[in-house]
């Protein structure tokens, strides 16, 4: 086993090793081996190289490992600034790999390959792992960001689909076909003969919509199918929640009752009663909603779907 020679770097505040470790000066007083990380970026056509982490005065410093093993062991008469590998693995740090070069060195060991897409002769100094020219590599990182960028803006759409799905809003409403089809803003506003900030405003405004809308749909695993109750014949059986003002109102008809007597009941005005029976997906206080769908004596079901107490939360604007 070869002997081991420490040598000092860095103002005696790095002790580097001949078997490719490195010591720094603690505080406590004694020595700590420094961590290795890799460097460089191999998806853009760079090498990877180990980096040296150590502390000097309470702050951190950096520098390669094939670099201070260089200058603390491998002489250099010639003064050249490059520190090669051997085996053209830029990983292997040992010092049998490392060697003094420059420009006019590396030019001599230079290889010329053909780039893998599009056949043109490129030149390297060592084999890579992909062997792209400049151009095809800038067109595969453009092909890598578009496909990115798509599976985004695809994802955006389902959501949005999804959320119109459980609103039970339409999906063949104006824009939205469009929209959902995978169309600009730009492109809808010039179907329609309209300005792209129309569309834009029109799909904010149908999103915010839906989401209000959403609120009153079943929160999953709140109620299971053991607690569903059965759907009775005097039941309010809906298949949007827009449509529950005019189920409303007709039970409250067949029931005998009064809009007075309910606001009585209920501790509010007649004119905000009269909103919440126009529009109770949009009334402020949903608990309400609940208050008199107890006093028709009614359960809600949305497309088959059971509405208790727990989707009528009470919250203001």
């Amino acid at each position: 086993m070869a002997e081991v020679i420490e040598k000092w770097a860095d103002g005696m505040a790095l002790k580097v090793c001949s078997d490719s470790t490195f010591y720094f000066f603690c505080r406590d007083g004694y020595w700590k081996k420094c961590n290795m990380v890799k460097v460089g970026r191999p998806e853009e056509g760079r090498r990877k190289y180990l980096s040296v982490v150590w502390m000097k005065n309470g702050e951190e410093r950096r520098g390669y490992a094939h670099r201070l093993l260089a200058e603390a062991f491998i002489p250099n008469p010639g003064n050249k600034r490059i520190v090669s590998f051997r085996d053209g693995n830029s990983l292997n740090i040992s010092l049998d790999n490392l060697f003094w070069a420059d420009a006019s060195d590396l030019k001599r060991q230079k290889k010329v390959f053909q780039c893998t897409e599009c056949g043109k002769k490129i030149v390297y100094s060592q084999k890579e792992k992909v062997q792209l020219c400049r151009t095809c590599m800038q067109r595969q990182y453009s092909r890598r960001r578009s496909e990115k960028t798509s599976q985004k803006k695809e994802q955006k759409l389902e959501e949005f689909k999804d959320l119109l799905l459980r609103a039970n809003i339409s999906l063949d409403t104006r824009y939205v076909r469009m929209h959902l089809a995978g169309y600009s803003v730009t492109e809808i506003a010039k179907c329609y003969g309209c300005s792209k900030q129309c569309v834009s405003a029109f799909l904010i405004h149908l999103r915010k919509k839906a989401e209000k809308l959403d609120q009153l749909r079943p929160l999953p695993g709140t109620a299971t199918e053991e607690e569903q109750p059965d759907i009775r014949e005097d039941d309010i059986t809906i298949t949007r929640i827009k449509d529950l003002g005019l189920a409303i109102r007709k039970k409250r008809q067949e029931r005998g009752l009064t809009q007075a007597r309910i606001c009585k009941q209920l501790g509010i005005s007649a004119e905000d009663y009269r909103n919440l029976e126009t529009h109770p997906e949009r009334y402020p206080d949903r608990s309400k909603v609940w208050d008199v769908l107890q006093i028709l004596n009614v359960n809600l079901f949305v497309n088959g779907r059971y509405f208790g107490q727990e989707w009528f939360p009470e919250y203001s604007r």
